[in-house]
Order: C-alpha cells, then sequence, then structure tokens
C-alpha cells in the first residue's frame, strides 16, 4: 500500500509533543498506525524532545512538595470512567479497516449506533471525543461514486482515508492519505467508484456551502 499524503512536520511535532488537542492526536495517531513513516518520524520527534529534557537544569523543590505528593496519595481515588464491555463495531462497519487508536473510540459506542444520513450518498456517525467546543469528530461515508457538496471552511479539516478513496482539487486520496485543508481551500470530494469511501475527519469549526445553490443553505445547515 503507498500512501502518498501525510500531515507536515509541524503537526508530527506537535503531536509528540502533546500540543495538539484530542481529535486532532486521534487524527495523526489513526495515522500513524497505517503509516511506518510518519510512525518514524514521531519516535525521531520523541528521542529529539526526549534529549532536549535532558539537557535542562534540576529545578529546586518546595518545601511542602513531600507533603502536597502525600496528601494526594491519601485522598480518596476518583471513580475511573469505563466503557460498554461490547467490542461491536458500528453496524456496517468492518473492523478489519480501524486503526487501533480509533477503535477505542468506536468500542465505547452504543451497539446501536447507526450511520445518519446527512445528504444523499453521504452519512455520518457523530463521535465523542475531546471537549473543545467547536471540534466536530466524524466517521464520513461518501458512497462509490457520490460527491459532498462544493464546500469550504472557516477552520481547518483532517481527512484520513480509512477505506475506498476520493479526488477533489488537492489530488487523489486512498487508503492511509490524511487530507489537510484550511478556509482557503474549496473544494467537492467525490469517492471512487466502486466500494464506499470511509473517512475519519475533524473539523475545527464549521463547512460552508459554496455552491450555486446550495450556498443558500447556510443559515439553516451545519455539517
Amino acid at each position: 500500500m503507498m500512501i502518498n499524503h501525510h500531515p507536515d512536520e509541524t503537526y508530527l511535532a506537535a503531536y509528540a509533543s502533546g500540543q495538539l488537542s484530542e481529535a486532532e492526536s486521534l487524527v495523526i495517531a489513526s495515522h500513524a498506525a497505517i503509516c511506518p513513516l510518519c510512525r518514524h518520524g514521531i519516535d525521531d520527534f520523541e528521542a529529539v524532545g526526549g534529549g532536549f529534557l535532558e539537557t535542562l537544569s534540576p529545578v529546586d523543590l518546595s518545601f511542602t512538595s513531600l507533603d502536597d505528593v502525600l496528601s494526594q496519595l491519601d485522598a480518596p481515588m476518583k471513580p475511573r470512567l469505563t466503557r460498554p464491555a461490547s467490542s461491536a463495531m458500528p453496524a456496517g462497519l468492518d473492523s478489519a479497516i480501524i486503526p487501533l487508536p480509533l477503535r477505542h473510540y468506536l468500542e465505547g459506542l452504543d451497539p446501536a449506533t447507526q450511520w445518519q444520513p446527512v445528504i444523499g450518498g453521504l452519512d455520518q456517525i457523530i463521535l465523542n471525543v475531546g471537549q473543545h467546543k467547536f471540534f466536530k469528530t466524524k466517521l464520513l461515508r461518501i458512497r462509490g461514486g457520490a460527491a459532498m457538496p462544493q464546500h469550504s471552511h472557516d477552520g481547518d479539516e483532517l481527512t484520513l482515508v480509512l477505506q475506498g478513496a476520493f479526488g477533489d482539487e488537492g489530488g487523489h486520496f486512498a487508503r492511509g492519505d490524511l487530507a489537510m485543508t484550511d478556509d482557503h481551500i474549496d473544494h467537492r470530494p467525490v469517492a471512487d467508484i466502486g466500494i464506499d469511501c470511509i473517512c475519519l475527519t475533524v473539523t475545527t469549526d464549521n463547512l460552508r456551502l459554496t455552491g450555486p445553490f446550495m450556498r443558500f443553505l447556510n443559515p439553516f445547515v451545519r455539517f
């Protein structure tokens, strides 16, 4: 499998240093689970960060540090959040295409979760990832040969292809490829004919419909 579209090094470095949001980290981790090149890149950035930490001078602890630690050890433990015991994937989703980082989120869904229609040929499953007010994390399913509406973005969008492929003004994207767009991009993704295209996508703000007729729906529609 040849992967042609990768996150830039800025994203890899931010992921390795823990600076990304949970949603963005999920996309980068899922891509890296499929892409050996980016896994090695993350390892390199983590090694650089570890080496930098070793050069820092020690910092003196406060006089109350030991007491603070001991008091936390004696405090009651907070209940741990648990996920449902079921490991079933949402209906119609092949577990073989799901990278391990994403699998943990899907296995936490209600087993009755179904694809929800958005428009003709496009369905979605909304995932609960992180607490950021504007970020939206979804699984998208574009039926083979179908197209999304022409649109742009008020923020950034990261789209990882898990199955099938799609093409737009930015190129052709197949399994493992990561499409990265922002508010300067206006595009109309079209799925390849044949197998449905399934993607993991994170948007940092709303999409804006830009087609000659669909743009009038913006006050009423939020993807």
